[in-house]
């Protein structure tokens, strides 16, 4: 019987990924209650599903830049360009 698991470096990527989107979504919202409240003068009000959609579009887009920017050589053999670094 064959086990699937999730390679331990795979693992490392996704919290790294997480704590990157998490840090991203406060440092946006401190700046963000900065200027609402201390240069506008304004009532916050913090809306966190619309900040879970922008980490979740930055992913994405980050996701298909990488790919779009490495599918040709990901599809190739590594030995050559390997051999070229």
């Amino acid at each position: 019987m064959q086990t699937h698991s999730i390679p331990k470096r795979w693992l490392i990527c996704l919290i790294l990924g997480l704590a990157t989107a998490v840090f991203g979504t406060l440092a946006g919202m401190v700046a963000a209650f900065g200027v609402v409240k201390g240069v506008m003068q304004a009532e916050f009000v913090w809306l966190w599903p619309q900040a879970v959609m922008a980490a979740l579009g930055a992913l994405a887009t980050t996701l298909v830049l990488g790919l779009a920017g490495t599918w040709r050589v990901l599809g190739q053999r590594p030995a050559s360009h390997l051999r070229n670094l």
